[in-house]
């Protein structure tokens, strides 16, 4: 009987998707859906190539051993559960992916609840959405190293590839560093989709642009530093019509979140990290949530503005843009820096930079400078020190601070460019007003503080004359 070189459980948009690719990659695949019966029918229909099973004792028997099992079903108690399940049913030498997006501590405990029954586990992120599950995605797996040795000749074969030929898929780490890196990986997206939508806004509203207008601002800044998949699908976005009317004018103007944005906020309070403009980004998406309270709130406020420049705000929002997408890359390559100090995972900034720049929603130009950064240096604790980016950021300030300035004069918010600036200022100053804030909780809570003149903690009696 002809066995599967892989079985994949969860047959959603992604799971579906690797199965189609791993197939025309030459693997044989096993399915599994028994959460999704439906599902399962559709895909043996129109693939009656992939072997499909009813039930999960039918779906490890067509599996070649040692057995390699993806699972692409929602994060939590689900994966739980299902590990259970096939814990039951696999042994020595087998390994088990949770391609989802699960939290990275529950990665780090399923790791070593596995192990201790002899079974590699991996938690592997993956980004690239539908389109790269089809076509090449980027992997960072983490958990059992021997784990991805045994499966990384499968998933080589259907990974993205950067320019220069380099595989977007590489071992992350120990424990939960795979899921940890996607975890950032999705911060940054929140950050960097933000930001392009503050331009998107500034364009719109304060220049009165049209989308046809907009559309072109958006193709011609599309290289060099700023160009990016995102600003890519964005210059798309404006160009589609239903009929004669853009769809954007037709979409609401609100926005949801699944979970890992504010997970990489609360990962980074943990670890004492500054990410404010991607902690910006998950707020602006509650206040877009507020919409009845926003359109109250806009009568009562009738505000008027002054007009602005087309022709010196449009090169300041592109300098603006770009170094705000800087700030947002530091920020969470400083979050995963502490973190592999934290917790011991030894992670490799570089590679992660460079399997970044191919298949990813996050891939930029600028991840090529950032890989070459941490490449020459891979303890530098922050990539807006490297020179590179010292020197950009040095010729391109004045713009953005122009920007911000224009925006506020307008009033239309840029909460993420403008906590990007006030991060790249805070971070560049040499003195900030952190004594007085010592002094103050000394004050009222005794806390004791520092100083400069000598070693040791302090307390003063402020109320005594």
């Amino acid at each position: 009987m002809i066995k599967a070189d892989i079985g994949i459980i969860g047959l959603g948009v992604m799971g579906s998707s690797l199965a189609i690719h791993l197939s025309r990659k030459g693997w044989k695949v096993a399915v599994c859906d028994e959460f999704r019966p439906d599902l399962l029918e559709q895909h043996k229909k129109k693939f009656p190539r992939h072997m499909a099973a009813n039930s999960l004792e039918e779906f490890v028997r067509l599996l070649k051993k040692p057995a390699k099992v993806l699972m692409m079903i929602k994060a939590g108690k689900p994966v739980d559960d299902y590990l259970e399940k096939l814990s039951v049913h696999l042994g020595f030498g087998d390994t088990i992916i949770d391609g989802g997006n699960s939290h990275f501590a529950d990665s780090d405990r399923r790791h070593k609840l596995l192990t201790q029954k002899d079974i590699h586990f991996v938690g592997m992120g993956i980004s690239g959405g539908e389109y790269g599950a089809l076509h090449g995605a980027s992997f960072m797996p983490g958990g059992s190293r021997q784990g991805w040795k045994e499966i990384s000749p499968i998933f080589e074969t259907i990974t993205a590839k950067t320019d220069d030929n380099y595989p977007c898929c590489c071992w992350i780490g120990t424990d939960g560093a795979g899921h940890f890196v996607k975890m950032v990986h999705n911060g940054i997206e929140y950050g960097l989709m933000q930001i392009l939508c503050e331009v998107y806004h500034i364009l719109k509203c304060a220049l009165a642009l049209d989308h046809e207008d907009i559309y072109e601002v958006f193709q011609s800044w599309n290289r060099g530093p700023v160009r990016s998949y995102l600003l890519e699908i964005s210059t798309a976005i404006l160009s589609k019509k239903e009929g004669s009317t853009p769809i954007l004018d037709l979409i609401l103007d609100t926005a949801k979140h699944k979970g890992t944005g504010k997970w990489t906020a609360q990962a980074a309070l943990d670890l004492g990290v500054a990410i404010p403009t991607i902690s910006t980004a998950i707020h602006s998406r509650f206040l877009s949530a507020i919409r009845n309270e926003r359109l109250f709130a806009a009568e009562q406020f009738a505000l008027n503005f002054s007009d602005v420049e087309l022709q010196d705000i449009t090169n300041n929002i592109y300098h603006a843009l770009c170094s705000s997408m800087m700030c947002t890359y530091a920020q969470g390559f400083a979050l995963m820096h502490r973190a592999s100090l934290e917790y011991g995972w030894q992670l490799k900034l570089h590679e992660i930079a460079r399997i970044w720049r191919g298949g990813c929603i996050i891939r930029a130009e600028m991840l090529s400078m950032i890989d070459r950064a941490f490449f020459e240096n891979n303890d530098l604790e922050n990539v807006l020190i490297d020179p590179f980016f010292v020197n950009v950021l040095n010729r391109t300030h004045h713009h953005w601070r122009a920007l911000v300035i224009s925006a506020l004069k307008v009033g239309v918010p840029i909460p993420a460019i403008s906590s990007a600036l006030n991060y790249f200022d805070s971070y560049r100053s040499a003195w900030l007003p952190a004594n007085l804030l010592q002094a103050q909780r000394d004050y009222f809570g005794a806390h004791g503080y520092e100083r400069k003149d000598r070693p040791g903690v302090f307390h003063s009696d402020w109320r005594k004359k």
